[in-house]
């Protein structure tokens, strides 16, 4: 009993020991087991840390309140900080304030733990920024708990940097699209209008607001329907065009002819699949009408007169030609075009050599050349050449302008042998007055002197009265015959002006005292008065004057009752010769005067006052022709000032010389 005991006791003991050695073994497995994991954990944080610090993308560990417990060294490059100056301070000390708004911790604070990716921008530790694309995840703990975050970023400045170059590229070609002075519009790829430029304002006269976005856009800029169908396929059409004009309806009703381009395919802007510039030529397209019109209308003009008109080359060849050139030429416009003028109107071969060429001289010397040409058939012509000149100023052509002239000549030739006879025959007048003239005053000279020596003889108050009425008839006969003598000369300018001194205040006062007797009888003053500043004596034809004023102061004697004559001298200096000067005489009387509608005929040769063609003031209306012409000859002018009972005043002024 006691063996078995013992024997159990050791079986037990060898059960034991041998579950123990189990023990150890697996124990011993479970060491070497934890000793390899171990050792293979400490070898991937190794590679872990490896990892984590020479990662291309800066990391780095915040705990829950935000403070930064571990970076790697890439994020210690990207922000400028060592790790000791690093770790412990907030995060926020990194972030720019531009970018300091919603974060992960405040996302999980709130129920949220999703990761979180962002653009952020990041400060320096010297003060400088940079841009990084952010990822932050949430760290948890074994039940879920967040015990803290870990941030992945990328520096991001250059491809920022690009952006905000491309960005500004952009602005600045917007901005020059905008300003350009061309229409420029462009469509997305559905048709709508995303970009309407200030010109396309200003022309057009719609905002962008108008048409940009707007489904209606065509409608307002092209309101015909089948014209719209039509802008519309065009615009479907994926190919590009030039130089396509459009009549579009501007928003004030009118409508503008506009030149487009179209280009599509690489776009200058984002979201423009087409873009289209365009011109306004409407101005441009009126003026091209009016020029058709202008040049219609010329050549109808053209067509209409009688004159031959061409134009040609520099060497003579005809580019057009109007209706009467083409009928003196036999030919139809095509017939002429290109022939050489000579060879068109002559027959020649080469240029005219016959007779100097108006239109060659033109075109050697560059300015209009005229003259008369004889053509075939006896006939005279008119030719006038014009250079024509291109827009560069260079010689372009020469313009032929022929006028038949022979009709012209012939009554010119005629006028001229009528002319000559006429002349002849005035001649032949004149001499013969002034032949007559003499031979009746020597006669009538001798009947006046024997009238006043019988005067002086013992006769009775009716012999007396006989004799002096013969002799006054025979002194009115002799004044006519002087008249008619002295306008004769006038008219065949025969009469000579002589330049001798004489004394001024004599002549005037000869003539006042000649009219002394007949003023009398009338009851008339007849006076004078001759300015201080008048010289004594002055250089001219005396004889002449006194005509002038002995006329004058006849007239007004003549048409004088009652009241006074007055005749009054004056100096007027003519330049800045001293001895050069004008005498300015005035005649006044209180006459009758002269009606206005014949004051402008009052000097004409022949001409009397209508209500004084009777008896009591007959005359042969010679006097003022006279007087006018011989005023004119002296270098002066005559003015008549007059109303009907109130008086004529009579001006005149001649030329005279100063003693020196």
């Amino acid at each position: 009993m006691a063996i078995d005991t013992e024997q159990d006791q050791q079986g037990e003991i060898a059960r034991l020991r041998a579950e123990l050695d189990a023990k150890n073994a697996e124990l011993e497995a479970l060491r070497s087991r934890f000793e390899a994991e171990n050792t293979d954990l400490v070898h991937r944080l190794d590679q872990f840390r490896a990892i984590f610090e020479n990662a291309a993308s800066g990391i780095a560990i915040q705990n829950v309140e935000g403070v930064i417990t571990a970076a790697n060294q890439t994020f210690l490059g990207m922000v400028g900080y060592g790790r000791q100056e690093l770790l412990g301070l907030p995060a926020a000390a990194v972030i720019h304030p531009e970018s300091a708004h919603r974060t992960l911790a405040d996302a999980v604070r709130q129920g949220e733990a999703a990761p979180l990716r962002d653009e952020r921008k990041l400060v320096r530790k010297d003060g400088s920024s940079l841009w990084v694309d952010l990822t932050t995840s949430v760290l948890t703990e074994a039940d879920g708990t967040p015990r803290g975050f870990v941030c992945v970023l990328h520096d991001i400045t250059a491809r920022k940097r690009t952006e905000a170059a491309t960005r500004e590229s952009e602005q600045r070609l917007r901005q020059l699209v905008e300003r350009l002075p061309v229409l420029i519009h462009a469509h997305d790829a559905q048709g709508n209008y995303v970009f309407w430029n200030r010109e396309c304002e200003r022309v057009l006269g719609y905002g962008a607001a108008e048409i940009i976005g707007n489904p209606g856009a065509r409608a307002l800029l092209f309101p015909d329907p089948d014209y719209r169908r039509h802008i519309e396929k065009l615009h479907s059409d994926a190919s590009d065009f030039a130089g396509w004009e459009a009549e579009t309806a501007a928003a004030d009703g009118s409508v503008k002819t506009i030149l487009w381009t179209r280009i599509s395919g690489d776009s200058p802007l984002p979201g423009w699949a087409a873009w289209e510039t365009g011109m306004d030529i409407t101005e441009r397209k009126a003026a091209e009408n009016a020029l058709r019109a202008s040049e219609h209308e010329k050549k109808l003009i053209l067509d209409t007169i009688s004159e031959c008109v061409l134009y040609q080359t520099t060497d003579k060849r005809i580019l057009w030609a109007n209706r009467a050139a083409r009928a003196l030429a036999g030919g139809e416009p095509k017939d002429l075009r290109g022939r050489r003028c000579y060879a068109v109107w002559h027959g020649y071969k080469k240029s005219c050599t016959a007779s100097p060429c108006p239109v060659d001289q033109a075109l050697r010397l560059g300015t209009p050349v005229e003259a008369e040409v004889e053509g075939e058939g006896g006939r005279t012509w008119l030719v006038k050449g014009y250079p024509s000149f291109a827009p560069d100023g260079s010689l372009a052509g020469a313009i032929e302008v022929a006028t038949d002239i022979t009709g012209r000549k012939r009554s010119e030739e005629a006028m001229r042998r009528a002319r000559d006879l006429a002349e002849n025959a005035t001649k032949m007048k004149d001499e013969f007055l002034a032949n007559m003239s003499h031979e009746l005053r020597s006669p009538l000279n001798g009947v006046l002197g024997m009238l006043d020596v019988l005067l002086d003889t013992d006769l009775d108050a009716e012999q007396r009265d006989c004799i002096q009425t013969a002799l006054q008839a025979g002194e009115g006969l002799l004044a006519i015959i002087n008249d008619i003598l002295d306008f004769s000369k006038l008219q065949a300018d025969k009469i000579v002006l002589s330049r001798r001194p004489f004394r001024l205040r004599h002549t005037v006062r000869t003539v006042c005292n000649t009219f002394r007797e007949q003023s009398l009888r009338k009851g008339l003053d007849v006076g004078y008065d001759v300015d201080a500043a008048v010289p004594d004596t002055v250089i001219g034809d005396e004889g002449r004057v006194r005509q002038i004023l002995f006329n004058l102061v006849g007239n007004a004697v003549k048409f004088t009752h009652q009241g006074s004559v007055r005749v009054r001298a004056q100096i007027l200096r003519k330049g800045a010769d001293p001895r050069q000067a004008r005498l300015l005489f005035t005649v006044t009387d209180t006459g009758i005067g002269i009606p206005a509608e014949q004051l402008d005929t009052i000097f004409d040769p022949f001409v009397q006052l209508n209500w004084a063609k009777n008896r009591k003031y007959e005359g042969t209306g010679l006097g003022l022709g006279i007087v006018k012409r011989l005023v004119t000859l002296m270098g002066g002018i005559i003015t008549v000032e007059s109303e009907m009972g109130g008086g004529t005043t009579v001006h005149f002024w001649v030329n005279v010389e100063l003693p020196g």
